[in-house]
């Protein structure tokens, strides 16, 4: 999964956050996408809601590892533990 900032996407500790009118929401708190006609959104962690639809392991790499350099560590950890999807938070491009 990936964030996208140029869309006002944006993934934080696994979290989805959107823009709606210049300010940033928590995605289930999104004034148009909580109450989504095709896809609603009722949890803002991404782990959670991919688990009500997946059986798949999910792990994530999170800001902290992405900014100490420390981001492929994260990631084998995440391969070793038998995650099989791994979320990579996003704030910019």
């Amino acid at each position: 999964m990936v964030a996208a900032p140029h869309l006002g996407r944006y993934l934080v500790f696994g979290n989805l956050f959107a823009v709606a009118s210049g300010v940033v929401h928590r995605i289930d708190r999104h004034p148009t996408m909580r109450s989504h006609p095709v896809t609603p959104m009722y949890e803002a962690d991404l782990r959670r809601h991919l688990a009500a639809q997946t059986a798949l392991r999910i792990g994530s790499v999170e800001l902290p590892a992405l900014a100490r350099g420390t981001a492929n560590d994260v990631l084998a950890a995440c391969v070793a533990a038998g995650d099989q999807a791994v979320l990579f938070d996003g704030v910019s491009e």
